[in-house]
């Protein structure tokens, strides 16, 4: 027994205890959550709460309880970093509140003790890095609980991490293709629930775009969710699948209509409505335009299995198909130049397909409200520029991602959350 009532219950005293990890030390039972109300909330009769064997500093004055989980922290450092946290504080610390060995315990409103585990661990250890090494699932609870309790840098920083996954430039979403093939599509599915459920738009309309290439069913009933490879377990997912939120299902389904027409009418456009000076008027190179054009009109495209054909592809066997067809040169070269220039306009009309404006600078207005410039290697001098165009600006957040890339410390170099 601890003071003022915390006590500590061993599974055979109480049939009310839950194991919540498979490497826990101790096991507790929950403390009563009937009486929370709020996110600093009413104290329950008889709350208790194991102490986590990661965040738990002896001279910490507060110990915030997530489930039933206690982290002893130091309350300047969560004030310093936290709006929200600080507004808790101030509301939980009044005289008459619960102490445990002489801190004040404060519960907060949040689903998952672990994800507030490692939010804790960064905000208080400068050493700790949130970087692209940190596995994806963690990259993406970071997220979700950094916006959640209001800790903008570690927001901002979580998200540079995610671009290296999802950038919201089409060079640097082609050269991660490598990145992505790393992660399952149960979390790309997460990343994309928790992009809109934060509001971090640019990064949401990116895991979008990855998303239209997944089959119908899929995007309908969701995939297995497989276990976690940070943490062992499935929290969240009690009946082991994983879907996308009823809004990203709506948005990627009416993208997956608009995809085709937009390869057809842009990336394309030279095989279906070519322009007279890119006109040839040998028989050979419109007979391969055709052919190459009625199997893509037919559903049995030479690019897709399926017929569906992503407007943003770079279809190098396109130009190869047109060329063993008997395309002359020129006409292999112009095609080759309208793929390229068609997938960059595409790439500007992305943000609109997903139900944003959809301007000629709508990227740019996502990733700026994203907050994304705050932070070194995507700042005023290598980010965005007022009345910059869009292949110019494209070119510029590219240059600061893959800096800031370069500029970080390797993973055997530094801290893991």
């Amino acid at each position: 027994m601890s003071k003022l009532g915390l006590k500590w219950t061993n599974p055979s005293e109480d049939s009310r205890a839950l194991s919540t990890d498979i490497e826990a030390k101790c096991i507790y039972t929950h403390y009563l959550s009937a009486g929370i109300t709020s996110t600093a909330t009413t104290i329950s009769p008889d709350p208790v709460f194991r102490p986590s064997s990661e965040v738990w500093y002896p001279d910490g004055s507060v110990v915030l309880v997530v489930r039933d989980v206690g982290f002893r922290v130091y309350p300047g450092i969560l004030r310093q970093q936290s709006q929200r946290l600080a507004e808790i504080l101030d509301e939980s610390t009044k005289p008459g509140g619960t102490m445990d060995d002489g801190s004040v315990v404060v519960w907060l409103d949040y689903n998952s003790a672990e994800a507030v585990e490692r939010l804790l661990k960064v905000m208080h250890n400068p050493a700790v890095q949130v970087n692209e090494t940190l596995p994806f699932t963690v990259l993406c609870t970071l997220l979700d609980v950094s916006t959640h309790f209001k800790v903008t840098h570690i927001r901002l920083s979580t998200i540079l991490a995610l671009y290296h996954f999802f950038p919201p430039t089409l060079e640097q979403y082609w050269q991660t293709k490598d990145a992505r093939r790393t992660i399952s599509i149960g979390d790309v599915f997460l990343a994309a629930n928790i992009a809109r459920k934060t509001n971090t738009f640019s990064l949401l309309v990116s895991v979008l775009t990855f998303c239209v290439n997944q089959s119908s069913e899929v995007i309908h009933h969701g995939v297995p969710y497989s276990y976690s490879s940070a943490t062992g377990n499935r929290e969240g997912y009690g009946s082991g699948r994983i879907e996308l939120l009823q809004e990203n299902k709506l948005a990627i389904l009416q993208a997956r209509a608009k995809f085709p027409h937009l390869a057809r009418t842009i990336t394309l456009r030279d095989v279906f409505f070519p322009f007279p000076s890119s006109l040839c008027n040998r028989a050979r190179c419109i007979a391969a335009k055709q052919d190459v054009g009625s199997k893509i009109l037919q559903g049995s495209s030479i690019f897709e299995d399926s017929g569906f054909v992503s407007p943003l592809s770079e279809f190098r066997g396109l130009v190869e198909s047109m060329a063993v067809r008997g395309s002359c040169a020129e006409c292999c070269a112009d095609m080759k130049e309208c793929v390229r220039v068609g997938r960059e306009e595409v790439w500007e009309k992305i943000p609109g397909v997903f139900g944003f404006d959809g301007g000629h600078s709508e990227w740019r207005r996502l990733v700026l409200e994203d907050g994304v410039n705050e932070l070194s290697g995507i700042d005023s001098t290598v980010g965005f520029h007022a009345g910059e165009e869009a292949p110019a600006v494209e070119r510029n957040l590219s240059k600061g991602i893959a800096r800031r890339q370069r500029s970080r410390p390797s993973s055997q170099s530094c801290v893991v959350a």
